[in-house]
């Protein structure tokens, strides 16, 4: 695929929204890695970085490729600045009042509570026979273990992913699906206020529901909406990240019995399985920024100001000038950079240990489970229609039929 010529950089007029492009992105991003780094695409009014190096770039300088959200934020979804749409220092307070409930530390200690988790959630799918491994297993795991964070009762739990759900709603955007978002948008925002204002009256329990209370001991209206905000972002953002890791694991396994076989004589290998496929796979493929002002050259392109910039992480993770063979799965990869999969920068994902943790205990216990083996019920299997999130979302499976596809 040549791209036509544009004076300020290649011009590539290919679709990446079409189904079978969002089923199966990796051909097309092969051919946008022959065609260079970065191109204008004119279907979705936007630069597109593809490059590994150039992606890097973007994600770090946040003078140049900014983060920061374009509309009233008060009309926003979240209602007030949230760490994924700002920039520093705005970004850096919001990122630091949660940090260290994500710290290794507060991993360790967490790991037990997900263990529990993990095995409710799969004594009761495999008490059934065949179940839905997204809306059964990957979809309630991180609202249940993030929940718990928040402080959320167990009873809200399945209310509140709903909500949560028709937040990050893909898709076509039609007038009911957007009076659906802001409906379920102010009925989170609404929770979370009480939730908090409980939270502040009760006194601490030591979970992250504390940190976000903290952010202000008296809070005026404006920062009850940031904490606000806070706390819908980690319940939305965490769960749909760490739902999209395990369902493309468990799918990538599925296909790939002998990467399982593996697994199961060494376990202490599910960690680095799980990196390679968040490379191959991973939740997030692309992300978006702007830019504030012109960028003279990056990729051999020229991005103007006031540009929207999308970088394929997931194509930049295939970059062959980075990665041997980038489209194998591969356990030896010594001299390759760290993948683009959890983001680069200040905006690497905050919840990247949390969910690698819950994917490490879920498949480190289905493992256990053998000889039951996972076999997939159907062929097609839908995908997310989304840019930027890559997910199966649907999963149906049968732990008896004795298929060869299977975990």
């Amino acid at each position: 695929m040549a791209p036509e010529s544009d004076p300020l950089g290649p011009t590539w007029a290919i679709s990446l929204l079409d189904e079978e492009t969002r089923r199966n992105p990796f051909r097309v991003y092969e051919d946008l890695h022959r065609c260079g780094a970065v191109g204008w695409n004119p279907r979705i009014g936007a630069w597109v970085v593809v490059g590994y190096a150039e992606a890097r770039r973007v994600l770090s300088d946040h003078e140049s490729f900014s983060s920061g959200i374009r509309q009233d934020y008060k009309r926003s979804l979240y209602g007030a600045p949230t760490m994924i749409f700002s920039d520093p220092p705005v970004h850096t307070s919001l990122r630091q009042a949660l940090a260290t409930s994500f710290s290794a530390s507060s991993m360790r200690m967490l790991r037990t509570t997900v263990e529990r988790s993990v095995t409710h959630l799969l004594d009761q799918a495999f008490s059934r026979g065949s179940f839905d491994f997204i809306t059964d297993i990957a979809a309630l795991l991180p609202v249940a273990v993030i929940g718990g964070m928040l402080g959320i009762p167990p009873e809200d739990q399945d209310l509140l992913k709903e909500a949560s759900d028709q937040v990050v709603s893909v898709g076509v955007v039609s007038n009911s699906t957007a009076r659906s978002r802001r409906a379920a948008s102010s009925a989170l925002r609404s929770y979370f206020a009480d939730r908090i204002r409980e939270r502040m009256s009760t006194g601490p329990k030591g979970d992250l529901l504390d940190a976000v209370c903290a952010m202000h001991q008296h809070p005026t209206a404006d920062q009850l909406d940031v904490m606000v905000a806070a706390c819908m972002l980690v319940l939305v953002a965490g769960h749909e990240t760490s739902t999209g890791l395990l369902g493309n694991v468990a799918l990538y396994l599925m296909k790939r019995p002998e990467i399982r076989d593996l697994m199961a004589a060494d376990p202490s290998l599910v960690p680095q399985v799980v990196e390679e496929i968040a490379r191959l796979e991973g939740p997030v493929q692309a992300l978006r920024r702007w830019t504030p002002r012109e960028v003279t050259d990056i990729g051999g392109a020229f991005v103007p100001a006031d540009a929207n910039v999308v970088v394929l992480t997931g194509a930049a993770n295939r970059d062959p000038a980075y990665f041997a063979e980038p489209g194998e799965f591969s356990l030896d990869r010594a001299g390759a950079p760290p993948h683009l999969g959890f983001g680069w920068g200040g905006h690497y994902c905050l919840g990247a240990r949390l969910a690698r943790l819950e994917a490490h205990v879920l498949f480190t216990q289905l493992l256990g489970r053998a000889p039951i083996r996972m076999t997939v019920a159907r062929d097609h299997v839908p995908y997310v229609p989304s840019l930027f999130v890559r997910g199966p979302a649907a999963l149906p499976v049968s732990v008896a039929d004795p298929v060869a596809i299977c975990l």
